[in-house]
């Protein structure tokens, strides 16, 4: 009579737990860079409505025209400047800006045109799974695929 299990016993349950577990880890740590990005995105956009009220408030109807300050790499940081100069944070933390899984980058256009400021998410498990969002009449719009769990369908 036996008391104990023999080591191939054990690893072998080890392994079976762990077929398991994996896929439902990584599908995890990818659901988290999608809430994540919603997380961001929802501050940004309430920080862009709040921003304009003010301005409407003090009697300034220019557009605003930017997210960032485009300084050491780091994004929504500061709005463009209002008419009397003033240059207010976008977020408490910026966030640098980097093309990898779960990052925001600034997308550099060539031309003057501040209208078309751009900024892409990457959320999947490689750098072909993005969205890009957009800065436009002082709203922070995207184009994304219908994935359900970006949009919490």
């Amino acid at each position: 009579m036996r008391k104990g299990y023999s080591m191939i016993e054990l690893v072998f349950v080890m392994v079976l737990i762990g077929s398991f577990a994996i896929p439902k880890m990584s599908s995890s740590v990818n659901l988290a860079h999608i809430s994540t990005g919603k997380d961001i995105l929802s501050s940004i956009r309430i920080s862009l409505d709040t921003e304009r009220h003010k301005r409407i408030l003090k009697g300034d109807f220019s557009p605003i025209l930017s997210l960032s300050s485009n300084k050491n790499g780091i994004i929504f940081d500061y709005f463009s400047s209002d008419r009397d100069g003033h240059k207010n944070p976008v977020l408490n933390y910026p966030i640098k800006s980097c093309s990898n899984i779960g990052c925001w980058e600034k997308i550099n256009n060539l031309s003057l045109n501040h209208i078309n400021e751009q900024y892409k998410y990457y959320y999947g498990r490689n750098q072909t799974e993005f969205c890009i969002f957009k800065l436009y009449k002082n709203k922070f719009v995207g184009n994304c695929p219908p994935l359900k769990s970006f949009y919490g369908d």
